[in-house]
């Protein structure tokens, strides 16, 4: 909610601290932690930090299909959010 209203520093800082639980409690193959990786990608791609989450999705997305699967549609919601941040960086 607080990215969607545009506070997205706020909803970063948060998210990395979730991140953090997440992974020493549920595990970094968790679907709920892959969930907070997404989630902090595209932050940092909307709060102007586009190649750090271009970066962060690309290894994202590679931890997604091993555990997800290359067609569950998570990966390929990821796939949409590599491809939209290539355009966005001028990146054929």
């Amino acid at each position: 909610m607080l990215a969607e209203s545009g506070q997205i520093d706020e909803a970063l800082s948060l998210a990395h601290a979730l991140l953090q639980d997440q992974l020493r409690v549920l595990g970094t193959d968790h679907p709920a932690t892959l969930t907070t990786r997404s989630n902090i990608a595209v932050w940092l791609a909307q709060s102007g930090q586009m190649s750090e989450g271009l970066s962060q999705l690309k290894s994202l997305i590679q931890d997604q299909a091993r555990i997800l699967g290359p067609d569950h549609p998570d990966t390929l919601g990821t796939q949409n959010d590599i491809n939209f941040c290539r355009d966005q960086l001028g990146y054929q």
